[in-house]
C-alpha cells in the first residue's frame, strides 16, 4: 500500500515536470520546492536536481555562457 502523502507528492512532482518541460521554469521551481517537503526522500532528491537546473535555465544567457574568463 502506497502512502497517500507520497502519492500526493508524486502528483505535484509530475505536474512540476510537465511545467519544466514546457520551459515554465519559475512555476516548475515553485512546485518542485513543494515536493522537497514531502515524505519521499527519493522524490525530494530528484526535485532538488530539477530545481537547480530550472535556476540555471532562468539565468540570463550571458551569465550562463560568459565570454570572458
Amino acid at each position: 500500500m502506497v502512502d497517500p502523502r507520497v502519492q500526493a507528492q508524486m502528483k505535484i512532482y509530475d505536474d512540476a515536470l510537465a511545467l519544466f518541460h514546457q520551459q515554465k521554469f519559475q512555476r516548475a521551481k515553485q512546485e518542485l520546492e513543494k515536493v522537497l517537503e514531502g515524505p519521499s526522500k527519493e522524490l525530494a532528491d530528484r526535485a532538488r536536481m530539477h530545481v537547480k537546473i530550472a535556476e540555471q535555465r532562468m539565468k540570463p544567457s550571458q551569465e550562463q555562457n560568459p565570454k570572458n574568463a
